[in-house]
């Protein structure tokens, strides 16, 4: 199971991939 954070940062990480 990830962490919270993880899940966090990776949809930030995932978002600013998609926005970019």
């Amino acid at each position: 199971m990830y962490s919270q954070r993880s899940i966090s940062i990776n949809m930030k990480r995932a978002t600013s991939h998609f926005f970019i």
